[in-house]
């Protein structure tokens, strides 16, 4: 729920990044733990600079920290508790529908055909298969060094960058910033 919120602040309304940044940000949130923190991190990075991820990293993660550092002890309490089951139960069908509202916006955001080649892979190995994330992960960042791809890279890399490693984005100032990269020989 929080990502096309998110995303209609950070491009739509104060315009920090484009789609596409946004997109990154969010595969980058994705393959890190605490998928939302990290988004955040980069969207406030994105705003502000160095000292923006930074800020709005703490303040993204510094509730769940202190919910797990004090809520811990009575976590087996809580999780035999028949109205906390109750509640789970109820609310599985509220973050499916989040999920949902979340992955739409992103999927309008793919640009080129071998994104949705990949997205259309992923949704079959994890719905129709049944595997997992991880796997899909993994599998995803395996096509991006798939030598048969023109010039052994995507379309938008730059010349002896590998593709699923590489990705950049526009700061405000206009000069770009390379975030993770990876050289390919």
């Amino acid at each position: 729920m929080i990502i096309p919120l998110m995303q209609a602040d950070a491009v739509h309304h104060y315009h920090w990044m484009t789609d596409g940044q946004f997109l990154n940000a969010v595969a980058l949130g994705q393959i890190t733990p605490g998928p939302v923190v990290q988004t955040v991190a980069v969207v406030g990075y994105a705003a502000v600079g160095v000292g923006g991820g930074l800020l709005t990293a703490a303040v993204a993660f510094a509730p769940s920290f202190l919910f797990v550092i004090f809520g811990g002890p009575r976590f087996d309490r809580l999780r035999a508790d028949e109205r906390v089951q109750a509640f789970f139960t109820g609310a599985g069908p509220a973050v499916t529908g989040a999920i949902t509202g979340s992955a739409i916006p992103l999927a309008l955001a793919l640009r080129h055909g071998w994104q949705f080649a990949v997205l259309g892979a992923a949704a079959i190995w994890l719905l129709a298969a049944r595997r997992g994330a991880v796997s899909a992960l993994l599998g995803a960042g395996a096509l991006g060094w798939w030598p048969p791809w023109p010039a052994g890279r995507f379309p938008d890399a730059p010349r002896g960058y590998g593709s699923m490693l590489w990705f950049r984005w526009k700061r405000l100032s206009g000069s770009y910033v390379r975030l993770i990269s990876a050289r390919r020989s």
